[in-house]
């Protein structure tokens, strides 16, 4: 590893991280160089970190060591030729729906018990209810925050309006209706409502010989570690579960959601996705 390090590579490959002396060196190592690029095996993203820790990796290293995380697996595509469509499909969008609705549904929660605590003053200063965004809705990215003050400064006027601490409290309500991720969530929706969910035809069919076909894709999870994922694993008292919902309100992906959006594509199938990806 020395002899590595002085030669200055700009990036450095390791082809995999074994033991839990070699795991803590090449970690530090990441605190100190530029692209430091290595396998790690783990069922996801959010495992990784748990099996950082297990290594004991200081969660310090991990948080300013660990940059990005991508995990993956190999899904069977269903045949292009002889698939037909899902009879369930109307049942199968409003699952998926729905998982996809959780995220928005806890920041609601979450933005409406902020709401309550604050008095009319709180409210009705811009400043002061960014300040209070910051420290409450913790799962929220500085760009999502940003969008959101902007949001509220193009309608200021009618919010000045207002006079009661519940009716700033419904308006803030419905304009950040979409938040948080309103990108992520366009793209999702757009998704949802062209979905062409496909299955295996019981047909015997010469491209694929019932055996769906021979081309896997790839499901996948990247994580990003940005400065409130860093908040969350520096406390001593935080758990992988709580990370995994905390991940999921900041709108996350986990490779199960991509795995719906690839049988929303008709990519795949729901039977194959459940075959390599554990609930």
């Amino acid at each position: 590893m020395k002899g590595i390090l002085r030669q200055a590579f700009d990036v450095i490959f390791v082809w995999e991280m074994r033991d839990a002396e070699e795991t803590q060196q090449w970690v530090k190592t990441g605190l100190v160089w530029n692209k430091l690029i290595t396998t790690f095996h783990t069922n996801s993203a959010v495992d990784t970190i748990l099996r950082l820790k297990e290594e004991w990796v200081t969660n310090n290293a991990i948080s300013n060591g660990v940059k990005e995380i991508t995990a993956q697996r190999l899904v069977q595509k269903v045949c292009s030729h002889c698939s037909i469509d899902d009879p369930e499909h109307e049942k199968n969008i409003k699952r998926f729906s729905k998982i996809f609705n959780r995220s928005r549904l806890y920041f609601l929660s979450e933005m409406e018990s902020m709401l309550a605590h604050l008095t009319l003053s709180e409210i009705s200063d811009i400043d002061t209810l960014e300040l209070h965004i910051h420290d409450n809705l913790v799962f929220l990215s500085h760009d999502d925050i940003k969008d959101m003050i902007e949001l509220l400064e193009e309608n200021s006027s009618k919010y000045q309006k207002l006079k009661t601490k519940e009716e700033r409290a419904e308006f803030l309500l419905r304009l950040y209706d979409n938040f948080p991720s309103v990108e992520l969530r366009k793209w999702i929706q757009a998704e949802i409502d062209n979905a062409c969910i496909k299955v295996a035809n019981p047909e015997w069919c010469k491209h694929c010989n019932k055996w769906y076909t021979r081309e896997r894709t790839m499901i996948v999870e990247g994580l990003t570690i940005d400065k409130p994922i860093k908040r969350f694993i520096q406390d001593p008292e935080s758990k992988l579960v709580d990370l995994e919902k905390f991940l999921l309100n900041k709108g996350f992906l986990n490779m199960k959601m991509y795995g719906y959006i690839l049988i929303m594509q008709g990519i795949t199938t729901l039977e194959k996705v459940n075959e390599v990806i554990d609930d």
